[in-house]
């Protein structure tokens, strides 16, 4: 679906389409919450900006921050692919009826949330979160 576009890999498109949808986000937002290390996330928007697909601007509440937006080619790009990156995500749940679909969600979803949680408390220091629970 990527083979004729700018993009590399379906981690770009999905800062892409994350940047689209959430104008302004901070570079630190954007790699939290596509759940990539710092490095990965940092190398991704480097490629995005390269290739003239997002731009940064200054956050006007953080001077460390910069903001990330869209740029027009950024904006046809995704046009461009939508429609290719919707019939993937068709054929990854096409032999799902309605009701499974709407189950796998709702899993996909505490799954999410549980996982939020471990990334702050790592994020905030606590990395017993890795610890094996004791064996009785």
């Amino acid at each position: 679906a990527l083979e004729h576009s700018p993009l590399g890999s379906i981690d770009e498109y999905a800062y892409l389409e994350l940047v689209a949808k959430t104008n302004g986000l901070t570079k630190s937002d954007l790699i939290y919450r596509n759940r990539h290390e710092k490095p990965t996330g940092m190398e991704i928007i480097r490629r995005l900006q390269a290739s003239g697909l997002i731009e940064q601007t200054d956050d006007p509440d953080d001077k460390r921050s910069k903001q990330l937006h869209l740029t027009e080619t950024g904006r046809q790009t995704l046009e461009t692919h939508a429609a290719q990156m919707d019939h993937i995500a068709f054929l990854l749940s096409a032999n799902l009826n309605g009701a499974e679909k709407l189950l796998l969600l709702q899993i996909l979803e505490k799954l999410e949330i549980f996982h939020q949680l471990l990334q702050a408390k790592v994020k905030g220091g606590d990395s017993s979160v890795f610890e094996l629970p004791k064996q009785e």
